[in-house]
């Protein structure tokens, strides 16, 4: 029995690791998007589903010593897979689909490990019928949980401060390895019990005639991404007729919403703070305690006290998702976090009161499995496809509300009969559902059509609206912060990456972090040049930094998300009215500058943190020596470090320190009229003349004494806990 536990307790434990470490590890490959975090989830809820695929047909299909044979024989063949780690040519070159090239990269690099770990607890469990016949199975469920649990809340304290991706990499491989040998023991525990039972006996599996439609075997335990269900051991009312068609599909449904509620979630965290995997973590934890709490026992999710609980969590959410980034960190992450896990309680909670007889939990489980695929497709590729703004956390909880008046209206049906003799009740039902509906409708129009300025109460147009796979663009026409200029600012979920002024005469003015007294405006002001000057720009934005190039100077700009592009050339007039060569790059700046093979620059300028969800392979010291050596002797290094929730400036000033550069720092402030707002640029560079500069010297100021020491962060390690505000 020992070997069936600790199988158990690896298989759970491997399969919720492999997430973060293998999203952490292509991250930067795709620019360091919440979407792609999504992405990855959908891939893990897919092959789940088809793990569990596997594991029912196998069981029903083949003999025991036939399932032993396949399974050990796919496990053997999955160890020459090993170890995982993203094949570099899988890297993106800036035109392909980054959703679909993320599923294709996962397949390959983790495809049959993860299916093969998805399907092992069912048939695990089955084999432990098998052997220890008249023995419980449940009791591997606490063990699959236990896993679970020390998998997702250990790697963000205990694996990724400590161990580089790498490292990450080959101790989850030699893992997975031990895991299959213990398969193997187990493997053979079975076919030994089966060799050595005596005569009269319980018979095996394998001796017993093959199962009558409907039948179901022993259930397996939660130990996979959104989707997976386990029984419960609490006794309960179980419906022992054959589930209907309403009752399949509301299993489905009701998976779906906690699926979507906590990838919508996810993502919605992510933008307003950083891509980094506790912010994955935390809501997958507490996705999972849902599920551990209410399918351990029935005591834990009562509907008729929950669901004010759940009335207030759907508000709270919705109230944040009105303070779009201004809400500050240490609030926005509790207020989601617990909308998420009373969210996914009620979910759950439902999905064990509607719980089938044994005979019907197969279906149970590729109901609820395939609900939460349903759910993961819909915010991975539904959503960036279809919706002009992230929309699934407002329709999730719009979801989960309709689906609690339909319990409440189960409730009242239980407690008084039939609802035709309560009128009243049936026009509070009713006025309930109006309103949820009311306020999804008005956090709609809110989202995409007229939105709140600096100017008070003086509204804003929508122009241009969209969205893909790296966030979502709108241009916005209104009035300056002192209210007597028209503007229109580029905004890109909840920042804004430029702002030009709309009268004829002032449009070629830099604007917002690039005003002329910035660090970037007065480099590109300054900066010596003996003729024509090559300039890089990582982040396009509006494209405002165009307004300093001058005839002969040759202005290049590295741009993931193609929707800016096509935002900046039609909706702003920098590049149109820039007299410089400009040239235009898709893709992700580190990866586009390693094969860039063009001279050196004489300024580079890094202008992609002042959103919330950071790139963080661009803050590497990889990344800085890259910076470094496509600059000329004399270049100078511009990096925009203004954020919000993040102290990026200590963090870039050891970077420098270490590629053997001189830092300075300019902080400048906001002038209405200019229509420029504060903005704080570390100059890197070993031009000390240029440093010297009457203009530079007077503007900032070198690095502080008592600045904050920070560990450099490297491709295979980044602590964003060290820099937060």
């Amino acid at each position: 029995m020992e070997f069936f536990a600790a199988t158990v307790f690896l298989s759970a434990y491997l399969v919720f690791q492999v997430q973060p470490i293998i999203a952490k590890a292509i991250l930067p490959w795709f620019g360091g998007t919440p979407a792609v975090w999504t992405t990855c989830v959908l891939f893990f809820q897919l092959v789940l589903l088809a793990g569990y695929a596997y594991a029912h047909a196998v069981h029903r299909l083949l003999a025991l010593r036939q399932q032993v044979i396949l399974h050990a024989s796919f496990l053997v063949l999955a160890l020459f897979t090993l170890p995982i780690a993203p094949d570099p040519d899988w890297k993106p070159v800036g035109l392909e689909d980054p959703a679909l090239r993320i599923l294709g990269l996962l397949a390959v690099s983790v495809g049959l490990p993860y299916f093969l770990l998805s399907a092992t607890a069912p048939l695990l469990q089955a084999w432990f019928a098998g052997a220890y016949p008249g023995t419980s199975p449940y009791r591997l469920y606490a063990l699959s949980n236990l896993g679970s649990m020390i998998a997702l809340l250990g790697f963000p304290v205990a694996i990724e401060p400590w161990f580089n991706t790498r490292q990450q990499s080959v101790i989850w491989s030699t893992t997975f390895a031990a895991f299959v040998l213990l398969c193997a023991l187990c493997g053979a525990t079975v076919s030994r019990a089966r060799s050595t039972r005596p005569a009269g006996s319980p018979p095996t599996p394998e001796s017993e005639p093959p199962p009558a439609p409907g039948s179901a075997p022993p259930e397996p335990g939660a130990d996979g991404v959104p989707g997976a269900a386990a029984p419960s051991n609490s006794g309960g009312p179980l419906a022992s007729a054959a589930p209907s068609l309403a009752s399949r599909i509301h299993w489905c449904v009701l998976a779906a919403c906690g699926s979507i509620l906590l990838l919508g979630g996810t993502n919605h965290m992510c933008q307003e703070i950083a891509v980094v995997p506790f912010l994955w973590v935390l809501p997958l934890a507490l996705y999972l305690l849902s599920f551990i709490l209410c399918f351990e026992s029935d005591r834990w999710y009562r509907r008729l006290p929950y669901i004010p609980f759940l009335g207030a969590a759907l508000v709270g959410m919705g109230w944040a998702m009105t303070q779009g980034n201004n809400f500050k960190l240490m609030i926005a992450v509790p207020v989601y976090s617990a909308g998420i896990f009373v969210g996914c309680m009620f979910c759950h909670g439902e999905l064990a009161a509607r719980r089938p007889d044994p005979r019907h939990l197969t279906g149970f489980y590729l109901m609820t499995s395939l609900g939460g695929a349903l759910g993961g497709v819909f915010v991975g590729l539904v959503g960036p496809s279809f919706f002009r703004a992230h929309f699934e956390l407002q329709l999730g909880t719009l979801l989960c509300g309709l689906l609690a008046i339909l319990a409440m209206r189960d409730e009242v049906r239980r407690r008084l009969g039939s609802l035709r003799s309560h009128p009243w009740l049936q026009f509070a039902l009713g006025i309930s559902a109006g309103l949820i509906l009311l306020v999804l409708g008005e956090r709609l129009l809110t989202a995409t059509g007229r939105l709140p300025m600096d100017s008070g109460d003086r509204p804003a147009d929508v122009r241009v609206a969209g969205r893909n796979f790296y966030g979502v663009l709108r241009v916005v026409e209104g009035w300056s912060k002192d209210g007597d200029e028209r503007i229109q600012i580029l905004v890109n979920g909840g920042t804004r990456h430029g702002t030009q002024f709309l009268d004829p005469t002032k449009r070629r003015w830099p604007t917002s972090y690039y005003g002329r007294q910035s660090g970037i405006g007065l480099t590109l002001r300054h900066l010596p040049r003996k003729s024509s000057r090559r300039v890089g720009l990582v982040g396009l934005g509006a494209g405002t930094l165009a307004a300093y190039g001058l005839k002969g100077d040759q202005l290049c700009f590295y741009e993931i998300n193609p929707m800016v592009v096509e935002v900046a050339m039609r909706a702003f007039t920098y590049l149109r009215d820039c007299p410089a060569e400009v040239r235009i790059v898709l893709g992700d700046a580190r990866l586009s500058l390693e094969r860039d093979t063009g001279p050196p620059f004489d300024i580079l300028a890094l202008d992609a943190f002042s959103s919330d969800a950071i790139p963080v392979h661009l803050l590497t010291r990889e990344a800085f020596r890259l910076y470094f050596s496509r600059l000329k002797p004399d270049g100078v290094l511009a990096v925009h470090v203004s954020n919000q929730h993040l102290r990026l400036g200590p963090l870039v000033e050891e970077l420098a320190r270490e590629c053997g550069k001189v830092t300075w720092r300019i902080d400048s402030t906001s002038d209405s009229h200019l229509g420029t707002m504060h903005a704080d640029w570390i100059l890197g560079t070993s031009n000390l003349d240029f440093l010297l500069l009457p203009e530079i010297r007077k503007a900032g100021e070198g690095r502080s004494a008592d600045s904050p020491k920070v560990r450099v962060w490297t491709d295979d390690f980044s602590n964003l806990w060290q820099i937060l505000k």
